[in-house]
C-alpha cells in the first residue's frame, strides 16, 4: 500500500503539474495588489486579491467603475508587462475614459477595450473564456457591467415576447464563473466584475434592492465590495450630500464577503480631488490623524510620531547643534502640506503606518459606524435575481 505522499507525487507526474498536490506548510502565499492608499490596503488585509474573481456592487453613481479602474491603474504600475482589458458592455467607456485617466493615472497604452455591442451574455462569456485560454499576457479584466448583459433568448425574441426565466443571465453567469475560475487562477489573471444594484419599492413602501446575475455572483468571487452613496468634499469639509462648489468626492465601501481574509476591518473610504485625482496622501494622513497616530497636544498642533520608536521626528531643517526642534505643525493644512512636499518622508512614514496598523491587536474600521450601518442595511435588503 502506497503512502499519501507517494500517491501525491505520482499525481503531479501524471498530470504534469508540480503544484497539483503539496504539503500544507508549503502552500504558496495568496497574492494581493497593494495600493498606496491605506483606505484600500488596510480593510482588505493587504490589497485586492489577485488571480481571482472580485465583484464591486452598489447603487448607481456610487463609484464602482472608478474604483475598478483605480485598482487597474495600481495593477499597471505593479505589473507593467501585462495587458489589461476593459469589457465595455454598457458602451460608456468612451465618454468616461478621460475622467478615469485623470483620476487614477490609468495607462491607456496598456489597455485593450472590448465593446460587445449587440452580443448576448453567452457570447460575451465565451469571448472572455477564449481570450483567457489563448493569451498569456492578460493581467486584469474589468467587466462593466454584469447587469447590462442580455441573454440570447431576449435578443432573439425581441421586446414584445416575454422569454420568462429563459431570459435570465443567472444560469449563463453560473456556468461562466465555474469555467473561468480555474483558468483565471492558472493564468494569474484578476477579473473585476461590476454589478449595479437596482432600487424598487414594495407595496408596504419598504425599499428593496436587487442584484442581477443570480447566486453565482455571490458565491464565486473571492472578495465582494459593496459601495455606498458617494459624498462630496469641499476643501476640509467632508460628507457633503450635494456637489455644489465641491473640490472633490469620496467613495465608501464595506467588504461583504472575503474568502481570503477576515472582514472585521469594516471598510474604507477613498478621496478624489477634482483636479489631481485619487488623493492617497490625504486619505492616509486623515487616518493617521483621526486614529491618534499623529499626536494632538491641543486642537491646533499636529506632531507625527515614529511608530517604531514612539518618539517625535527631529526637524532637521530647523534644528541646530544647540537646539533640537521637532516636526510639528499648526493646523491640519500645514501638516498635509509638509507631507505632500516631502515625498520620501511621506512614503516611509506611510509604509511604517501600514505595517503598524496591520499588526495591531485590535482592528479598527476606517468608516464611521453610521456609514457601515447604512451600507450593510442595503446589503441585507438585497435579493439575487
Amino acid at each position: 500500500m502506497s503512502s499519501v505522499l507517494d500517491i501525491a507525487k505520482s499525481l503531479n507526474k501524471s498530470y504534469k503539474n508540480n503544484n497539483l498536490t503539496m504539503l500544507g506548510d508549503v502552500l504558496p502565499e495568496y497574492k494581493r495588489l497593494k495600493s498606496s492608499n491605506l483606505g484600500i490596503t488596510y480593510p482588505t488585509y493587504g490589497g485586492i486579491p489577485l488571480n481571482s474573481i472580485v465583484t464591486f456592487s452598489g447603487v448607481s453613481a456610487s463609484g464602482k467603475s472608478l474604483m475598478a479602474y483605480a485598482v487597474m491603474a495600481d495593477y499597471q504600475r505593479e505589473y507593467p508587462d501585462r495587458m489589461c482589458i476593459a469589457v465595455d458592455i454598457e458602451n460608456t467607456l468612451g465618454a468616461q475614459l478621460p475622467f478615469f485617466v485623470k483620476m487614477t493615472g490609468l495607462d491607456t497604452s496598456k489597455l485593450t477595450v472590448i465593446r460587445p455591442n449587440g452580443f448576448s451574455a453567452e457570447q460575451i462569456a465565451e469571448m472572455i473564456r477564449e481570450l483567457l485560454l489563448k493569451s498569456d499576457d492578460v493581467g486584469m479584466i474589468v467587466v462593466d457591467s454584469l447587469s447590462a448583459m442580455v441573454s440570447a433568448d431576449d435578443l432573439e425574441n425581441g421586446i414584445e415576447k416575454d422569454s420568462g426565466m429563459r431570459a435570465s443571465i443567472a444560469k449563463t453567469l453560473g456556468k461562466f464563473f465555474r469555467i473561468v475560475n480555474p483558468i483565471i487562477a492558472e493564468k494569474e489573471t484578476t477579473m473585476i466584475c461590476i454589478n449595479h444594484v437596482r432600487e424598487s419599492k414594495a407595496r408596504n413602501g419598504a425599499v428593496i434592492y436587487s442584484e442581477p446575475g443570480g447566486h453565482a455572483v455571490s458565491f464565486y468571487p473571492n472578495m465582494r465590495l459593496r459601495f455606498g452613496r458617494l459624498t462630496y468634499v469641499q476643501n476640509d469639509k467632508y460628507d457633503l450630500a450635494k456637489g455644489d462648489d465641491a473640490t472633490g468626492f469620496q467613495l465608501k465601501y464595506t467588504i461583504v464577503k472575503s474568502k481570503v481574509s477576515p472582514k472585521d476591518r469594516g471598510g474604507g473610504k477613498i478621496t478624489f480631488d477634482n483636479e489631481t485625482g485619487m488623493d492617497y496622501m490625504l486619505d492616509n494622513l486623515n487616518i493617521a490623524i483621526d486614529f491618534g497616530f499623529i499626536d494632538r497636544p491641543n486642537l491646533q498642533t499636529y506632531i507625527p510620531i515614529n511608530l517604531e520608536t514612539g518618539e517625535y521626528y527631529v526637524d532637521e531643517e530647523n534644528s541646530t547643534d544647540e537646539n533640537t526642534e521637532y516636526l510639528k505643525f499648526r493646523g491640519r493644512a500645514a501638516c498635509i502640506e509638509y507631507f505632500k512636499t516631502h515625498d520620501t518622508f511621506a512614503r516611509e512614514y506611510f509604509d511604517m503606518l501600514s505595517n503598524y496598523m496591520s499588526n495591531m491587536k485590535k482592528n479598527i474600521s476606517l468608516l464611521d459606524e453610521e456609514d457601515v450601518e447604512a451600507i450593510e442595511a442595503e446589503e441585507k435588503a438585497t435579493i439575487d435575481c
